[in-house]
């Protein structure tokens, strides 16, 4: 009758004979656990080169701290503890690398080679007045009839071709002339309003 791993780890020869170096024992817990790690590691996302990258940590940071397991668990439930661990800290640090990664990408877009601005930041009290000029103009689109609106956004905004508008809003190249005219008189009456 062939033994069950799980029966053979949970006895506490084995464990001693994992916790004493012998290299058997401790190539055999290898053997049997690092499958159900690897495919533990993908079922938390990561890509199959970061789960053996993790596996290969959970292990070593299973050898280096064998001497702090206090047998309260399975060694099965300790190497889990481990590799969820170490999945957190591998993914955070994963994160700061892309959030890095992703700063210095918008900071080359900013300079030249020369360490100078491509466009200068805008000031912040323009940044404000901008703001709060998007918002007026935001609150002064939605007060305007729906076709005015997305006459108006479809050729400003989005800028469609006038024969694509019109297809779209099933009109004339004169009903659209209109349409735009009107939705822009409204929203310079609504915007001079709000002065």
């Amino acid at each position: 009758m062939r033994t069950n791993t799980t029966d053979v780890f949970s006895q506490d020869i084995f464990v001693t004979k994992v916790l004493e170096h012998d290299k058997e024992a401790q190539e055999q817990l290898v053997s049997a656990y690092t499958t159900h790690l690897f495919r533990a590691s993908l079922g938390l996302g990561f890509s199959p080169e970061d789960a053996d990258e993790l596996v290969q940590k959970t292990w070593l940071t299973f050898f280096e701290s064998l001497q702090r397991f206090e047998r309260k668990s399975h060694v099965r439930t300790y190497l889990f503890g481990i590799l969820y661990m170490t999945a957190k800290n591998l993914k955070r640090a994963n994160q700061k690398q892309f959030k890095m990664e992703l700063i210095d990408t918008l900071i080359d877009k900013d300079f030249d080679p020369a360490g100078e601005w491509v466009q200068k930041p805008v000031e912040p009290y323009k940044f404000a007045e901008r703001l709060q000029d998007a918002k007026n103009i935001k609150d002064c689109l939605d007060d305007i009839p729906l076709n005015y609106r997305m006459a108006f956004t479809l050729k400003e905004v989005e800028e469609c071709s006038t024969s694509e508008i019109c297809k779209i809003l099933e009109v004339t190249d004169t009903n659209l002339g209109v349409l735009l005219y009107r939705a822009k008189n409204k929203l310079r009456k609504c915007l001079e309003s709000k002065l």
